[in-house]
């Protein structure tokens, strides 16, 4: 009684204590609600697949930085974040990025690359800028296209972004940011998932030897008793199997399935180095690695220098930016990710992310027949990303159907890979259903959307993010009558057939009556195949003419210009490709005639205001059904519908 007494006077003296006032705590900067961790929703083991996930048009909005934002398939909204706080500002970049399940050590480095990006300023000015200046000038926050479609990528559907809204030299490395995190991140769980499971795996291994010595010591222990009591233990030997079954199933080693076939993850296919280098040193800066090896080999192949780095001025701003640098179109690097060490160059077996262009792969890869080739390496591809679709068009686009066809295949030998640790739908054959596919283009295309349709096969859905097209005939300055004439199609398959005929039948008749063996007139053919059908017809019309395509030597460009401008030639054909690659102003133009209209839409001002002004100047375009989106982008969405219902369509 004494004792409980002093007790309760302790504690009366305890509270009657003025306590000293405590620190205040930390703010925690990670937000506490967090969405949907796609990354473990996507890859999930026990995930079933219904036909109910199968694509459909679920929703359409606008989105003011990127445009109109199509979403196919389920899940629509779900986990989505406007990015905004209380007061209605965009959130810091690590409130942001944690409540999107970023892994914690990536979010610093984000910042840091945001925070120190370069200016729009002058190149003297901003070397002069120190790195606070710049922390001060550039906000803490993800600029308006990063924050508004990275999480869409991180939602692992497949992306395909051909938005106008997209298509300037800002917009791009904006867009740029936002994949290589998400493919960063990406990397870095994948990386942290599988040594988490082998430390687990490791744990449970030493734990069933332990148990088994254990256990081996009491056999040895209880060998006497066993020979002395044969009897009573004859009776008891079912009830000592089953405890011995049930705690072998206890110290059994768990199963994860954490991995493919072979460990590159990420394949990243780019037209030019020049882009892989833009590329790759923003992983190297996201990657948070102290040591980088081959860095000096890489910036000595990727780059060219700055007295080789000439480029016309006159020529336009798109092309003086993408044929910056080095413009080299066959290459291919494997970059491999450590705990503070980080590869370049490393073999594809043991990379986490490929970037290359479809040239330099395809070598590798090869054709069927070939004695050396290996694409095993694509077998356990989860994410894809296509940067500048666009100037692939204008490569071979075979090269990247091929590619495509070689993702995903069950390989030919183990590659010492782990059975026990494959991912189910690896063995199932079902991994292309769990690829991101992640393509960006400046403009779509029936090319591009036939690689969607056939290797975009997400079990997650699709993203599709396009915008309207004001046209870009009002850029044309030339003052001629432009004469669109649609052509009948029968059908897709006799498409190139039909536009020949029409070409053949009323074009050469019509440019026949107008003379054109007296004035200079110029033959836009975008493909190449339309080139040498039309170049191979006009030979047997024993019609005189010059060519310029991309296999034109340089000799016989300079001479068939300086010849056409000189009106010793009085009819040019020249590809798209020609142009894309050269951008030459072609004069002595009276005439155009488009046989298709370009892919790019800037090309069509730019050609046409070569035409020199006068009463027998003119262009005549020829389109189709099936030129629908080439035509929007030139005339302008507002147009096109009531273009396609008209045969003949003038511009004065």
């Amino acid at each position: 009684m004494r004792k409980h007494q002093l007790k309760n006077k302790k504690k009366e003296r305890d509270l009657s204590v003025v306590e000293k006032p405590q620190k205040p705590a930390q703010i925690n900067t990670k937000p506490q609600t967090t969405t949907t961790d796609f990354y473990k929703k996507h890859f999930a083991n026990d995930r079933v697949i219904s036909d109910s996930q199968r694509l459909g048009l679920s929703e359409k909005r606008e989105v003011t930085s990127l445009g109109c934002v199509s979403f196919f398939g389920t899940g629509v909204g779900e986990g989505e974040r406007d990015g905004l706080n209380e007061a209605g500002e965009p959130e810091e970049i690590p409130q942001f990025l944690g409540a999107l399940n970023v892994k914690e050590r990536l979010i610093p480095l984000v910042q840091d690359v945001v925070e120190t990006a370069d200016l729009s300023v002058d190149v003297a000015a901003k070397k002069e800028l120190s790195r606070k200046q710049k922390r001060k000038l550039n906000p803490g926050h993800l600029s308006p296209i990063t924050h508004s479609l990275f999480p869409l990528l991180n939602t692992y559907k497949d992306v395909f972004v051909c938005s106008e809204d997209l298509n300037s030299v800002d917009a791009e490395a904006q867009a740029r940011l936002a994949y290589v995190v998400h493919a960063v991140n990406h990397v870095l769980k994948s990386r942290d998932r599988v040594l988490k499971n082998t430390l687990k795996l490791n744990k449970a291994e030493e734990k069933e030897r332990s148990s088994a010595a254990v256990a081996r010591k009491m056999e040895g222990a209880d060998e006497k008793e066993e020979q002395d009591n044969d009897v009573e233990e004859s009776d008891e030997s079912d009830d000592s199997e089953d405890e011995q079954r049930k705690k072998s199933d206890d110290t059994s080693t768990p199963e994860y399935r954490d991995q493919g076939f072979t460990r590159p993850k990420i394949l990243i296919l780019i037209p030019f180095k020049n882009i892989a280098f833009d590329v790759i040193s923003l992983i190297l800066k996201l990657s948070g690695a102290s040591q980088i090896e081959n860095k000096s080999r890489f910036a000595q192949e990727f780059t060219v220098p700055p007295e080789e780095d000439g480029i016309d001025p006159s020529k336009p701003v798109d092309f003086q930016h993408d044929f910056r640098g080095n413009i080299d179109d066959c290459f291919r690097i494997g970059i491999k990710f450590s705990r503070r060490h980080l590869k370049l160059f490393s073999d594809f077996y043991s990379a986490d992310i490929i970037v290359a262009s479809p040239l330099g792969l395809r070598m590798v890869v090869g054709a069927e027949g070939d004695r050396e080739r290996d694409f095993d390496y694509l077998s356990s591809i989860e994410m894809t990303i296509v940067d500048r679709c666009d100037m692939l068009l204008m490569q071979n686009w075979d090269h990247v159907t091929h590619l495509f066809n070689h993702l995903n295949i069950i390989p030919k030998s183990a590659h010492d890979c782990d059975f026990a640790r494959i991912k189910s739908w690896y063995l199932d054959g079902r991994a292309s259903l769990f690829r991101q596919n992640i393509i960006f283009s400046r403009f779509n295309a029936p090319e591009i959307n036939a690689l969607i349709t056939k290797q975009a096969k997400n079990v997650d859905g699709r993203i599709k993010i396009s915008s309207s097209y004001p046209g870009s005939i009002g850029e044309v300055v030339v003052q001629v009558p432009q004469m669109f004439s649609k052509l009948q199609c029968v059908s897709l398959q006799t498409h190139d057939d039909d536009r020949f005929k029409h070409f053949c039948n009323k074009i050469i008749p019509l440019m026949r009556r107008n003379g054109f063996d007296e004035k200079g007139t110029l033959i836009f053919v975008p493909s190449y195949l339309d080139f040498v059908r039309v170049r191979n017809y006009l030979k047997d019309q024993r019609i005189e003419f010059g060519e310029l395509c991309e296999y034109t030597p340089q000799s016989d460009i300079s001479r068939n210009r300086s010849n056409f401008f000189h009106k010793k030639l009085s009819l040019l054909l020249m590809t798209e490709r020609f142009h894309f690659f050269r951008r030459y102003k072609i004069r002595g133009v009276k005439s155009l005639i488009f046989y298709q209209l370009p892919e790019y839409p800037q090309f069509y001002p730019e050609v046409l205001n070569s035409v020199e002004k006068g009463m027998d100047s003119g262009c005549q375009v020829m389109y189709s059904l099936y030129d629908r989106l080439r035509l929007e982008r030139i005339v302008g969405t507002g147009r096109v519908t009531k273009m396609m219902e008209k045969e003949t369509f003038l511009f004065a």
